[in-house]
């Protein structure tokens, strides 16, 4: 067998004379048992079965019947959940609330969930801020950029300092580490709604700000406060272009991604009330001062705010007003009785599509919706919904995002990845795959869909080959896997470590065949363990 410089062999153009490239599904199973099959082999078929998964809207197939009305639509929607579908147990509810609410299981938070239960477990998640992360606070310590004000981060860059490493590199070490997992999911979630690229002009300094006092201070508040605080955001309105907007020449970027992407939804609103928004949102702008500790805050500039009467959502705001005349629209959307269901209905489906699925049923969005409007946004109270095990139970499978997928290989194998090298090297790999934190420049973050991810299998493979290969490099402890045991006991090691009990039996099958040929051989060991990492079913939470 053929092993190329990155440890994957076989990724090459296939050849004419595969046979399973001939017939990738249900080809003839002589041919399976001419000999143990390769790497290549198991990868393809191991393509067509995500394929047509993807194809399908999750693993276990099914015919899309409720197209997504989404402006980020997923081209293959789920379908609606099953109205009157097999019983789940308890056991298996209880592992899906694990799987959604953190970046993959590991031995901790399994032993965890089973012994606080369903409810319990979900409950001290939520009450995230009682929960002991100080492992983590330590190793985030020598990031010091994270907890400077934007003046002290200019100054942290003339000497040598790196914010925006630093940024991602704690982005990555909380969704490994976190002891507070479904907080880190939920920051996650509103980064991509308040998205934010962090290579345009400025963002070094100013990201870092708002990734701390507006996403991760009330990623568990209320959805008005979130809003409220990322209107106020000088690294927002840099990167919508409010900051020079004026009476004489109202920028609308900002307003429209306002009412379209982070409140109301697009086709509830008129061009009109986007301008006249614009208008309201004139003056709302940053310090530039360099030399100024007040460099990078936000600033109201009376003298470029259009102070006339506007009207937006056919709701009249005064002349006069200053800088109330933004603060009247962020309340208008959020809070008024009759406007915020609009936008109850629009975040309730975001929700419900990181948490759930791609498609939610819409009796989950009025569930959601409802508790928006019941506790004003308070986001705690909508989690309890979408996560309840009524819900959670039916749940459709997700695709893992690269991000996702990479964090919860660490996870899964226990990984030391804090080291300065570590986390260049993973990096790498999220930039191969297209998924580096903060840098999506469109103002919808990251796609929540499976049809965007899917076309991406080839850096997955390539990652999934070369992690067994990097131990020593990825702080990750192979020797249980080589300990002398029998075929069994090491598939039923990576049963436990890799899948969590979960490996199907097409899996377990494959994975059998390929260990077969050399089963005492310590590099075919890791090889099966990238096979493993590489199976459509890792792939899916």
């Amino acid at each position: 067998m053929r092993t190329d410089v990155d440890g994957v062999d076989a990724l090459s153009e296939p050849s004419n004379d595969d046979p399973i490239l001939e017939s990738p599904i249900g080809h003839d199973t002589t041919l399976k048992r001419r000999s143990a099959p390769s790497r290549r082999e198991l990868l393809f078929k191991g393509l067509f079965a995500a394929l047509a998964a993807t194809a399908s809207g999750c693993p276990t197939g099914g015919t899309p019947t409720d197209p997504d009305p989404d402006p980020d639509p997923d081209p293959d929607p789920d379908p609606d959940p099953d109205p009157d579908p097999d019983p789940v147990s308890n056991e298996e509810a209880l592992l899906k609330l694990v799987d959604r609410i953190t970046f993959g299981q590991n031995e901790y938070e399994l032993q965890l969930a089973h012994s606080l239960g369903y409810e319990d477990y979900l409950e001290y998640h939520l009450n995230y801020t009682a929960i002991d992360d100080s492992t983590l606070d330590a190793m985030l310590a020598p990031l010091t950029t994270l907890n400077m004000t934007a003046a002290e981060i200019v100054f942290s860059e003339q000497q040598k300092h790196y914010s925006m490493y630093e940024l991602i590199a704690a982005v990555i070490l909380r969704a490994c580490y976190s002891k507070r997992q479904l907080f880190e999911r939920t920051v996650e979630l509103w980064t991509d709604h308040f998205n934010i690229y962090i290579e345009k002009d400025g963002q070094s300094f100013l990201k870092p700000v708002d990734d701390r006092e507006v996403i991760r201070k009330f990623a568990l508040a209320s959805f008005p406060e979130l809003a409220w605080a990322s209107a106020h955001s000088p690294s927002m309105l840099t990167y919508l272009d409010n900051d020079p907007s004026s009476k004489e020449a109202p920028n609308q970027n900002y307003a429209r991604e306002y009412l379209e992407l982070h409140t109301l939804g697009v086709d509830n609103y008129t061009q009109q009330d986007v301008e006249e928004v614009a208008r309201c949102f004139t003056g709302w702008s940053v310090r530039w001062d360099w030399l100024s500790d007040d460099f990078g805050t936000f600033r109201f500039s009376r003298w470029t705010h259009d102070n006339g009467e506007k009207t937006v959502l056919g709701r009249t705001i005064p002349a006069d007003g200053g800088i109330t005349d933004g603060e009247f629209v962020i309340n208008l959307v959020t809070k008024d009785p009759e406007i915020s269901q609009i936008t109850a209905r629009f975040i309730a489906k975001k929700i419900a599509r990181h948490f759930w699925g791609y498609n939610p049923p819409d009796a989950l969005i009025t569930e959601i919706a409802a508790a928006y409007t019941a506790t004003q946004g308070d986001i705690r109270a909508m989690l309890r919904v979408v996560l309840a095990e009524k819900w959670i139970a039916i749940a459709p499978p997700k695709l893992k995002r690269p991000f996702h997928y990479v964090v919860s290989t660490f996870r899964a194998l226990d990984a030391d990845i804090n080291s300065e090298d570590a986390l260049w090297g993973i990096l790498y790999v999220l930039g191969l795959m297209g998924h580096v934190p903060f840098d999506w420049a469109p103002p919808n973050g990251y796609p929540d869909a499976s049809a965007f991810w899917s076309g991406l299998l080839l850096p997955r493979w390539r990652f999934g080959a070369i992690v067994p290969l990097q131990g020593d490099y990825l702080g990750i402890d192979f020797s249980p896997f080589l300990a002398d045991m029998t075929t069994q006991e090491f598939l039923d090691l990576v049963n436990a470590r890799v899948f969590r009990g979960a490996m199907t039996d097409y899996e377990l099958s494959a994975l059998q065949q390929f260990i077969e040929e050399h089963p005492d051989w310590d590099y075919r060991k890791l090889e099966t363990i990238g096979l493993a990492l590489s199976s459509p079913g890792f792939q899916w939470y």
